[in-house]
């Protein structure tokens, strides 16, 4: 896996609680774009400003077409990003995320930047994951529908693995790239 580590410089801190993201290997150019091509990231972040940090991260893609996200790792920041070898993302990383907290006081030790391949846009999660919310009837048996920011996927949740060809069926009627979505096994479904 391609990636960059960068010390901050001077005395930078990070706390835990700020960043939340996604990895894995980028597919292509076209996958790291917005799915919502017509909306620009700034229109999209406020049409989801109440998704948190990830209306944030959606609005970051103005700067870094194909922005992931950023999650954390043993105390060391992972972004991702559509290309982990150019490393001028990192400072517009750390004057977009990691200036602004610690000028809020949520910085409070010291962390590095990790630039990993980002294979989703966090638009197109974003997307997708109101695409799949918007589209269940309760015959899958889905009981849990998100971003994995982690893994850069949508996470499509069931109680029972039987359900897993017809969830990954209902992805693609819907669009949703197949290796965009990951079936997870969890607890019993939901009440209708």
């Amino acid at each position: 896996m391609d990636h960059r580590v960068h010390r901050p410089r001077g005395s930078h801190s990070s706390t835990i609680v700020l960043l939340v993201g996604a990895v894995l290997t980028f597919a292509s150019p076209a996958l790291c774009q917005s799915a919502d091509s017509a909306a620009t990231p700034a229109e999209l972040a406020r049409r989801w400003e109440n998704r948190g940090i990830e209306s944030w991260f959606v609005a970051f893609e103005a700067r870094v077409p194909g922005f992931g996200g950023m999650y954390l790792d043993d105390g060391e920041i992972v972004a991702l990003v559509p290309n982990p070898s150019d490393e001028s993302v990192l400072a517009l990383i750390e004057e977009e995320f990691i200036d602004s907290a610690r000028n809020r006081g949520q910085f409070s030790r010291q962390a590095a930047i990790r630039l990993e391949r980002a294979d989703y846009a966090m638009s197109a999660l974003i997307t997708w994951h109101e695409l799949a919310a918007a589209n269940t009837d309760g015959s899958l048996e889905i009981n849990g529908i998100g971003v994995d920011h982690r893994r850069n996927r949508l996470s499509l949740r069931t109680g029972d693995a039987d359900n897993e060809p017809g969830i990954r069926e209902f992805a693609a009627r819907l669009g949703i790239p197949a290796d965009a979505i990951v079936v997870e096994i969890r607890g019993p479904a939901l009440p209708g």
